[in-house]
């Protein structure tokens, strides 16, 4: 449970076809009379061919939190990818949490399933009973086919059951669409074996039927009765409109929700639940038809969705290129958060995402893991939102007043290629088909727009290191001759009140080098540059601009006394290295009025005198 509430988590794929938003829809009806939430994790593909893609999106199923979750319920036949059902089951199992799979039957489970072979049965009755037909022939699906087979054995039954002989040559072969359909309907044709009626295995090949019988002038229902099965949408536009049988999801969610009824009450005895398809007369077997539409109306909402579907498809391809030039994760929030085409929705990112110097090719984590995630914007804020971490369990911010709202919460992974980067949140306040058709274009425009802007970022930052790398010397990291002088010209732009110039040479290097070996030698060099940068202020630009000199450039007068600084830091290195040398500087230190820090190689000139100085002093 979360916020007092059962959560219910249904696993499935492709939102936005019929079936799903179908179930979605009677799930939310039924479980709020409940005060139950769903909560849906959701594939834009049903993960059959096991691509890139693919593993990148069913990171979206690691998103369940079996802690909160109640029970789970799997779409059958919309996640193909048997790996991540048992790690869905295999995790319930783990917290004795039940799990029901939705039409199709799993051994050892909890299962919904359509009575196909009494659904396909009423229709070949009512044709019989109803109509007083009895010369019929099958159009079946494919040869060999379990589905196709089956009604052809609910056939037989059936006219066994009245009393009609049945013999092979009633059955042709449609394949489960209209080529096929067409050729076997022509060959009876052409063999003048033109049955009473036609019992078609779906409608597809019962719509193809009614097209070639028109075509030869056969009238339907008149002179030959045609049904089809499955109660597709295309059944209401068609001539005639097809008799058929409708498996209802609506009837699915309505019994998904009576048998978790029982499981809550501890009533685990029905562990397979037969749903009986609806049986749909219509026209064309010769009834009234059952479920009139308005065409005209029908055709106006799908025109409307249409351009709906053009008109954001531009509007995300634009969204898409501007963020790609956004220039840190702030900018990029905000033209998300601001589209008048994004709401009701949440996005969060993996942490990695905010950081501009992880590869975003490189493989990384394949589920959500660790305890921090980034909220990367929210629509329900009217002010402009700025990202921020929260703790993974809240799942994100505000989710208890999303879920007073009583709407499904669909959930997709943010990915490129197998890498998940985050996840979307949609909890839309109504069950608009368009909404549910949108949900993937707009998933594959953040995608396509959050990777662009990390390969930008990424190659900003690559340039800036390359760039550093350019300027800074690889001993010591301090800056190079070049990007010192880079570096100074910015800061005498900077200062009105003059600087201080530094300059340490190691003393004795080429006795080191003699004796010790060169590795040696740079050890020395990189102490004194370690020396120098820890006793000047962290606004000193320091570099190595010779084999053993040093030099460090400080804003204004400088008066605390690096030259003791410096000696003490070496000093301390010399007592604990355990070197047979000692690493000793000469230090000259010069301060150049303001009148004279354009001519910087006087002012050098003056500070190496100086240095040279302190060194022959150490010789006397």
């Amino acid at each position: 449970m979360l916020h007092g509430k059962k959560i219910i988590a249904l696993c499935l794929s492709k939102v936005n076809d019929e079936v799903s938003h179908d179930y979605i829809m009677g799930l939310s009806t039924f479980f709020e009379k409940r005060n139950w939430n769903l909560f849906v994790y959701a594939t834009c593909t049903d993960l059959f061919w096991n691509t890139p893609d693919d593993k990148g999106e069913s990171a979206v199923f690691s998103l369940i939190n079996y802690d909160i979750t109640d029970a789970v319920i799997i779409l059958d036949e919309k996640i193909k990818s048997t790996a991540i059902i048992d790690s869905i089951e295999r995790k319930c199992g783990e917290k004795n949490i039940p799990v029901i799979f939705a039409g199709g039957m799993q051994k050892g489970h909890y299962s919904l399933e359509f009575d196909y072979e009494e659904g396909f049965a009423q229709v070949i009755r009512h044709v019989i009973d109803d109509h007083g037909v009895t010369d019929l022939h099958m159009i079946a699906g494919i040869k060999g086919n379990d589905f196709s087979d089956s009604r052809i054995a609910v056939f037989k039954r059936v006219l066994e059951e009245k009393g009609i002989a049945f013999s092979d040559n009633m059955v042709s072969y449609g394949d489960f669409w209209s080529v096929p359909t067409e050729k076997a309907v022509n060959k009876l044709i052409d063999e003048d074996r033109l049955p009473r009626a036609f019992i078609c295995a779906n409608d597809t090949m019962a719509i193809t039927v009614c097209g070639v019988l028109a075509d030869n002038n056969v009238r339907v229902p008149e002179e030959i009765i045609v049904t089809g099965f499955d109660g597709v949408e295309a059944i209401k536009f068609s001539v005639p409109k097809i008799t058929s049988c409708l498996c209802s999801y609506d009837d699915m969610a309505r019994e998904t929700a009576a048998l978790l009824d029982k499981l809550f009450d501890g009533d685990m005895t029905d562990s397979r639940v037969l749903i009986t398809p609806r049986l749909l007369t219509s026209e064309s077997c010769g009834c009234h038809c059952t479920q009139p539409i308005n065409t005209s109306l029908y055709l106006n909402e799908v025109n409307n969705r249409f351009f709906r579907f053009q008109e954001e498809s531009y509007a995300l391809n634009r969204i898409t290129v501007r963020v790609q030039m956004c220039r840190s994760i702030e900018e990029v929030a905000q033209k998300f958060n601001r589209t008048q085409y994004f709401y009701n929705m949440v996005c969060i990112l993996n942490p990695e995402c905010i950081d501009e110097s992880a590869d975003p090719a490189r493989p990384c984590q394949k589920e959500y893991a660790g305890d921090k995630l980034y909220q990367l914007f929210n629509t329900d804020f009217d002010t402009p939102y700025e990202p921020k971490s929260f703790d993974r369990d809240e799942i994100f911010p505000g989710i208890e007043a999303v879920m007073e709202k009583k709407v499904p919460l669909i959930f997709f992974a943010i990915n490129f290629m197998d890498n998940p980067m985050g996840y979307v949140c949609f909890h839309f306040n109504n069950f608009d088909l368009a909404n549910y058709e949108k949900m993937p274009q707009t998933i594959y425009a953040i995608n396509t727009a959050l990777v662009s802007y990390r390969n930008m970022r990424y190659q900003h930052y690559l340039n800036k290191r390359i760039e550093e790398m350019y300027k800074s010397d690889a001993l010591t990291g301090l800056y190079n001759r070049s990007g010192f002088i880079k570096e100074y010209d910015k800061l005498i732009g900077s200062t009105d009140d003059g600087l201080t110039l530094i300059l340490a040479d190691l003393d004795g290097l080429k006795a080191i080098n003699d004796n010790y070996g060169h590795g040696e030698g740079d050890v020395a060099i990189r102490e004194v540059a370690l020396a120098l940068r820890a006793c000047c202020p962290e606004t000193a630009i320091c570099a190595r601009f010779g084999g053993d000199e040093m030099i460090a450039v400080i804003k204004g007068r400088y008066t605390d006394d690096i030259r003791s600084e410096i000696n003490s830091y070496l000093d301390s290195f010399n007592a604990t290295s355990g070197k047979p040398y000692r690493v000793s500087a000469s230090v000259g230190i010069y301060y150049a009025k303001q009148e004279e820090i354009s001519d910087f190689k006087e002012i050098l000139k003056r500070s190496d005198k100086l240095m040279y100085m302190d060194k022959a002093k150490k010789k006397l």
